[in-house]
């Protein structure tokens, strides 16, 4: 079993989080800078849990 990653940010109140395996490490960042970019401008779509 490999190393797992688990990336996390928060913008205005809405938290991302994503994780992956080392070797796909590369290809998470990027996912994870894109669903940010995404939640900042406001393209992507979030749900409010309480």
């Amino acid at each position: 079993m490999g190393s797992f990653r688990l990336y996390c940010a928060e913008i205005d109140g809405v938290i991302l989080l994503l994780g992956g395996h080392k070797d796909s490490q590369s290809k998470d960042i990027k996912t994870a800078i894109q669903l940010l970019k995404g939640v900042k401008n406001g393209k992507t779509r979030t749900k409010k849990y309480e």
